[in-house]
């Protein structure tokens, strides 16, 4: 039995040894680095405690007393609403973007990449594009990517110009309707008509006569009768009815690939900002394009995109070059 329980000399000392330095681990923390005592009988006053309370939440957001004192002052300098302010209400989390009061459907493309993140925007500036219009705060949600929390976070600072009349004008606008375009069957030429030319035709009112023009003008002109379909909420019917009463009429507008800038590119309604990040990438990296067949290089764009976006696309060399240079640039293609 003693050979089992017998441990030799050195055996002893090292356990000794390894209790000492685990019973030194555990008690010398507490006397290097003792805890301080904290005094619960502090007392602190109901109005010290409401004190820090409003000062927190006023740090947070502005108060709708602010936000409305800010907007009464905006309205005494004889300004349009329908513009943002000049000096936006500041709001101390800079992470956040910026806050100033802004009209959806008037702000400029600028100032609402300043309100919104990146894809938000762009969803938003496409939606105006095609002649989409926000006539309530809440038609906000319906843009991709936004969500609740982000919409109670800026619901103050909308302003959508209403639109309202009132009992007296509604009663002179029924005495005095406004002429109703009569509907004729001639043709007309798309990139070239007004409201009036388009309300002639059958089944187009004020509001898709307004949203075709809005659509016209973002892509820069049509190059196709077919394009018209596209418009934000134009039934399938009502332009097989009116297609063969439509012409291109003059050229439409295209723009500079090798000389437009990031920016410019992704304003254009067939391209997304993911898709002018890649050719301006690609263009940096390779050099101006020579025709249509470089950008078909660039593996983040389709087929789809291709055929959509080419006719508007101008292959016209920088300042200081010629097609036949960039051609030999590229290794001769």
């Amino acid at each position: 039995m003693n050979e089992f329980t017998y441990f030799p000399k050195k055996e002893r000392i090292s356990w000794i040894l390894l209790a000492l330095f685990i019973t030194a681990g555990i008690c010398l923390p507490k006397y290097l680095f003792p805890e301080e005592k904290i005094n619960a009988k502090i007392n602190f006053s109901k109005t010290c405690i409401d004190s820090a309370i409003a000062t927190v939440a006023e740090e947070k957001i502005p108060s709708p007393e602010k936000v409305r004192k800010h907007n009464s002052e905006f309205q005494s300098q004889n300004q349009d609403p329908e513009f943002i302010l000049k000096q936006p209400v500041k709001v101390s989390d800079q992470r956040e973007k910026k806050r100033f009061l802004f009209d959806p459907n008037k702000t400029p493309d600028d100032s609402i990449r300043m309100i919104f993140s990146r894809y938000i925007a762009q969803n938003l500036i496409k939606y105006r594009n095609k002649g989409g219009h926000f006539k309530d705060k809440q038609d906000l949600l319906r843009i991709y990517g936004m969500d609740t929390i982000l919409f109670r976070k800026i619901e103050p600072f909308i302003r959508i110009q209403s639109a309202r009349i009132n009992r007296s004008n509604r009663m002179e606008a029924r005495s005095f309707p406004d002429p109703v375009p009569e509907k004729t069957n001639r043709s007309i030429a798309i990139n070239d008509a007004d409201t009036t030319l388009f309300k002639s035709l059958p089944g187009i009112g004020s509001v898709f006569a307004r949203r075709i023009i809005a659509f016209r003008d973002a892509l820069g002109g049509f190059y196709n009768v077919d394009q018209v379909a596209e418009t934000y909420g134009l039934p399938t019917e009502t332009f097989r009815n009116i297609r063969d009463r439509l012409t291109i009429g003059k050229q439409h507008n295209r723009i500079r690939v090798n000389s437009a800038s990031r920016k410019d590119l992704a304003a254009h309604p067939y391209i997304s900002w993911k898709q002018a990040r890649a050719i301006s990438l690609y263009r940096e990296a390779h050099g101006p394009f020579a025709d249509r067949r470089d950008l078909r290089d660039i593996k983040a764009l389709d087929s789809a995109f291709f055929e959509k976006i080419i006719p508007y696309l101008d292959f016209e060399p920088v300042h200081g070059m010629t097609a036949d240079s960039i051609s030999s640039s590229r290794g001769g293609r």
